[in-house]
């Protein structure tokens, strides 16, 4: 046993050793750019997801990404399969496609506009970047009123399996060291994942300031 925790803890320092000398490769360079911030926000993100995984656990981890993944595509097809009808908008993507429209949010002629059309347009059930802009924007409150609702029922849910839960916590504690160990192992690609979320965004938001600017 001590074998292992020995192991699991070299690989933790390990990772992050290789992060850190990642991370420190801008300021050595004298050069601070997206790139560079986002290597710093990487051994952040290891760092609390190792701390996170060892106060949590790797079952209790799990058992989160489960609820989480659950929680979050159920309400996305839901919402796809009201908003669409094949290539083309439904009645209901139709009607909150107009719900959009009242915010009044007008992007014609504007560098959002040009953006939509060469990244998003092509393909869509749009026939301008106006409808897609208004198109979203309903697309977006649906799918926050599925996830609204999915959250209430989730909890109700978990209410209600109290009991089962209860069983789950007493099976935990048999095996305590391996939860341990495995959670802080874990917790790095829960930090892994949630930068690779934020690059993401970031890379996808740059371009459109790029072109405001």
């Amino acid at each position: 046993m001590q074998k292992t925790v020995h192991k699991s803890v070299s690989l933790c320092y390990n990772v992050l050793g290789i992060c850190v000398r990642i991370a420190c490769v801008p300021f050595q360079e004298g050069v601070m750019d997206i790139s560079s911030i986002l290597n710093i926000i990487l051994v952040v993100f290891g760092l609390i997801g190792i701390a996170i995984g060892f106060h949590r656990g790797l079952f209790d981890q799990l058992l989160s990404w489960a609820i989480i993944l659950v929680a979050f595509l159920f309400p996305v097809w839901i919402t796809n399969a009201a908003y669409f009808n094949g290539n083309e908008l439904s009645a209901i993507g139709q009607s909150w496609t107009n719900t959009g429209a009242s915010f009044g949010i007008n992007i014609t002629g504007t560098p959002i506009e040009h953006f939509i059309n060469s990244k998003f347009l092509e393909g869509s059930a749009y026939a301008t970047a106006q409808d897609f802009m208004n198109g979203t924007i309903g697309y977006i409150i649906v799918l926050v009123i599925c996830l609204a609702v999915f959250i209430i029922l989730s909890i109700v849910g978990l209410h209600f399996a109290g009991h089962y839960i209860k069983k789950y916590r007493n099976l935990r504690k048999n095996f305590r060291t391996f939860d341990t160990i495995g959670g802080g192992v874990f917790g790095i690609v829960n930090g892994v994942v949630a930068w690779l979320i934020v690059s993401a965004v970031v890379n996808a938001i740059m371009p459109v300031i790029n072109n405001l600017m």
